[in-house]
């Protein structure tokens, strides 16, 4: 699957599911994730540095996919300062942003493109 397949997938079984696809439990190991995104320059060093505190306290913001993927500011306030996209409100646009970062994420590592394969099925 390319990145574009996979994109169109999570986008699909949203749709489908009707919630979140890391709501579902899409097995999104933490520290993996992150850590590609600072890489990526996704996250300023300040960001995954806030980001990394939180997990080792083992804050739910920082453990959990929904929040550190993508977080609007109107719903989460600040308490999610590190998240990969923040936008003001929900929004459409911003949520394909967190979406198409999460395909570029799984497309590179074969075992979450196994991993989706099964997921969406």
């Amino acid at each position: 699957m390319n990145q574009e397949e996979i994109y169109q997938e999570i986008v699909n079984f949203e749709q489908r599911a009707g919630e979140s696809f890391l709501d579902q439990g899409f097995n999104l190991h933490e520290l993996t994730f992150m850590t590609w995104c600072y890489g990526k320059g996704y996250l300023t060093k300040e960001k995954y540095n806030l980001w990394v505190n939180g997990y080792q306290e083992d804050t739910l913001e920082a453990t959990d996919a929904n929040y550190y993927v993508y977080a609007p500011k109107d719903h989460y306030g600040d308490d999610v300062p590190f998240a990969v996209v923040i936008s003001e409100e929900w929004n459409e646009k911003d949520q394909e942003k967190a979406h198409r970062i999460l395909a570029e994420f799984i497309s590179g590592i074969d075992l979450y493109v196994d991993r989706l394969k099964e997921f969406v099925k």
